[in-house]
């Protein structure tokens, strides 16, 4: 679900045509600051095949940048934590076979 905006982010291209035999895609998001005071938001994007079947989805969440951001001592603690999930990630892909 989302409750983003228009104005509140660029998604270029719009969408994403992955042709078959292909297995992935690229698009810009760019967040914008649209000049309102608003908590956070939620912005949502679905993978769809071309039957219509949703076949993915990511949520992203916007913070407002009246928010104060993460101490530097945080950044890098979370930094760590998602490269180690990425390497768990990596390794459990690279042991299943998958590409």
């Amino acid at each position: 679900a989302s409750d983003a905006g228009e104005d509140d982010f660029i998604l270029e291209p719009a969408s994403i045509v992955i042709k078959a035999g292909a297995r992935e895609g690229t698009a810009a998001l760019k967040i914008v600051d649209d000049g309102l005071d608003e908590r956070s938001e939620a912005l949502g994007l679905a993978a769809t095949a071309a039957g219509g079947d949703e076949v993915g989805s990511l949520v992203f969440t916007l913070w407002d940048a009246a928010v104060p951001v993460l101490p530097p001592a945080a950044q890098l603690f979370l930094g760590v934590l998602l490269a180690i999930g990425a390497y768990r990630r990596h390794r459990n892909d690279k042991d299943s076979g998958v590409a």
